[in-house]
């Protein structure tokens, strides 16, 4: 499972030598006012920290974005964001400069398997089902809001997913 899962991470990630113990997932789950990035925008940014295997509730990221298009009542359902709750959400500038400033702040922890001096921060992997969807949504919403763009190593739940059922594990 281990060579699976650093088979699956894309993007210039992480040393494939460096243990998961010693690497940071983030799973990141974002709610929108519809599936297009273009034209729809984020209504809240969720994100909670795995350290190697371990989930790690002290280290948890909400955002709530008042969204410059209608939240549409069919997606309220889906996501439980209410357009009275939406409308007292913060600019989506600062929150997802507080998510970037978040992200940042697990990078620049020191790898205690690196040794003294060498500076080596922690791995930080996003982790996410369809992932591609959150990261255009971010990506759109930085776009917007006039924030450099950010990419991140990454591992997309749902493409080991259909690794694994692919094989007739599922």
């Amino acid at each position: 499972m281990k060579r699976l899962l650093r088979r699956l991470l894309s993007g210039s990630g992480p040393d494939p030598g460096t243990p998961l113990r010693g690497m940071v997932f983030v799973s990141v789950d974002c709610e929108m006012t519809g599936l297009n990035p273009a034209r729809d925008d984020l209504l809240a940014v969720g994100a909670v920290a795995l350290r190697g295997t371990r989930m790690d509730l002290s280290a948890t990221f909400r955002g709530l974005l008042r969204p410059a298009c209608p939240v549409r009542p069919e997606g309220v359902p889906v996501h439980g964001i209410l357009p009275g709750e939406a409308a007292h959400g913060d600019e989506a500038a600062a929150e997802l400069a507080r998510l970037d400033d978040w992200l940042a702040g697990f990078a620049t922890v020191p790898d205690a398997g690196s040794g003294a001096g060498k500076g080596a921060g922690v791995p930080v992997v996003l982790l996410g089902w369809c992932l591609g969807l959150d990261e255009a949504f971010l990506a759109a919403g930085r776009k917007r809001a006039g924030l450099p763009a950010r990419t991140h190593p990454r591992c997309d739940v749902l493409d080991l997913f259909r690794h694994v059922r692919a094989r007739g594990g599922a």
